[in-house]
């Protein structure tokens, strides 16, 4: 006869350090040993089962002494990485290796054991009352089966003349099922010295062939046409610099991409030869103050024309602080915590809509100077800015606006910097205001225009 135990697990992973390895090694007890999955019972029965007969719970981890076989799901490996404070003044690395595994499949551990009904019932509970298996968050479900479903492989012990180079794994299973044998600490046992549990043994079985590779060919990736970091230092700097911000920011993209290669015109915003690029598809370096507080909690990186992937991914994992210009007084060095690369709608959805209205988060500068017309009293301040904005929504693309008004923002549109900080000369000479856009139907961002909008000024958000 056999006993069958089909184990689950509903979070989808198994974790648990093999015998004689250190976690930071990564490496997975998989499947899980003899010796693991009758301590795992033992402990239940100590914990949660003080209704069960002793002498019954006793004879029957006795009964599972013999290695088992399993049937195993299809499961993969992976692991995440934590940092730690080890009490002084730094911090410590630890890996976090686990198996995934399939929810709807379980794990089916099988004995050549002869139990009674008597006895059986009692493993049912035992099986049913097991919280996990492994590490205290690998969570289990456990049941007797008599099934074994048909996308589970077959291990069993290997026996002799096993063939060169056949893939095998060490296993822990027990002599004898005694308190002693199942009750030791794997930390004591290391500090004593021992290489395995006392009255263990090491048991070799024969794991499948793996199947033949087969040429995998990745489905094309999406265009990267934003990137977000998140600004992770206090004091964070005030959104009333965000151009001097936006302009450190595009020296530290600048610095980084150059550091793998040369700067492509799509970050740069210059041709080969020096010149601007005409259009507004390339970079903007823009800030962002999610939680209305004044300061700046989030910087991104948006590039209607798409980055090429590299030059994104390298950003994603270079660029993690802004420093060295301490000399420019509203910018604040920060640390960077990368969030998220992607599309716009994915990366910035704050920024993106769609809607009817939209305002300003930064005031809108003009581009282009009207001023002696509005000395000569043709045109009113509302009126050139309106005739602006119109002009650069046309520019960009987007519908007529139905109205755009000038409206007061929660600070004054000349409190912003509205010069770059190596454009001092511009620091009075430069007007903006705060504008409210009115479209026929919805629209979809990002939209940022005017003077300065690749560095943070001009910024729309969708009203609503």
């Amino acid at each position: 006869m056999t006993v069958r135990l089909a184990i689950r697990f509903p979070l989808g992973r198994y974790q648990a350090a093999a015998w004689g390895t250190h976690p930071n090694e990564g490496t997975v007890e998989w499947p899980p040993s003899p010796w693991r999955i009758l301590r795992g019972l033992y402990a239940t029965w100590q914990e949660r089962g003080q209704d069960l007969d002793p002498a019954m719970v006793r004879r029957i981890l006795s009964t599972l002494v013999e290695p088992p076989r399993y049937w195993l799901p299809p499961a993969g490996r992976g692991h995440s990485r934590h940092y730690y404070p080890d009490g002084g003044h730094g911090t410590d690395l630890t890996v976090d290796a686990f198996c995934t595994i399939d929810r709807t499949l379980p794990l089916v551990v099988e004995w050549d054991a002869t139990l009674d009904e008597r006895e059986r019932d009692v493993l049912a509970v035992l099986a049913a009352r097991m919280p996990y298996l492994g590490r205290a968050d690998s969570l289990c479900e456990a049941e007797l089966t008599d099934e074994v479903p048909d996308r589970l492989v077959r291990v069993a012990p290997a026996g002799e003349g096993l063939p060169t180079g056949a893939p095998t794994i060490r296993l822990l299973a027990v002599d004898t099922a005694d308190d002693a044998t199942l009750t030791q600490r794997p930390a004591v046992l290391r500090r004593a010295g021992y290489a395995k549990p006392l009255g263990t043994r090491w048991v070799t079985y024969l794991l499948p062939e793996p199947p033949p590779a087969r040429l995998a060919v990745a489905p094309p990736r999406a265009a990267v046409t934003a990137l977000r970091w998140s600004v992770a230092s206090r004091p964070r700097p005030s959104v009333l610099g965000a151009v001097a911000v936006g302009h450190v920011l595009r020296r530290a993209v600048m610095r980084t991409v150059a550091g793998t290669g040369s700067v492509p015109p799509v970050v740069s915003g210059k041709n080969p030869d020096g010149s601007r690029l005409t259009g507004h598809d390339h970079a903007h370096f823009l800030c962002l103050d999610t939680d209305r507080d004044g300061l700046i909690d989030v910087l991104a990186l948006w590039v209607p024309a798409g980055l090429p992937a590299q030059i994104a991914d390298d950003l994603s994992a270079a660029l993690r602080r802004l420093r060295g210009h301490e000399h420019i007084p509203d910018f604040r060095p920060c640390a960077l915590g990368f969030e998220a690369l992607g599309s716009a709608q994915q990366v910035l959805p704050e920024l993106v809509g769609p809607a009817q209205g939209w305002r300003t988060a930064t005031p809108f500068a003009p581009r282009y100077a009207e001023t002696s017309r509005a000395r000569r009293g043709r045109d009113r301040w509302p009126a050139i800015v309106e005739r602006q904005v119109r002009r650069e929504l046309a520019a960009r693309g987007a519908p007529e606006p139905s109205s755009v008004a000038v409206v007061r923002g929660r600070f004054h549109a000349l409190e912003y910097r509205r010069h770059r900080p190596d454009r001092e000369r511009l620091a009075q000479a430069r007007r903006a205001a705060h504008v409210e856009v009115q479209f026929p139907s919805p629209v979809t961002g990002p939209i940022a225009v005017g003077a300065l909008s690749h560095f943070g000024l001009g910024l729309l958000e969708p009203i609503g």
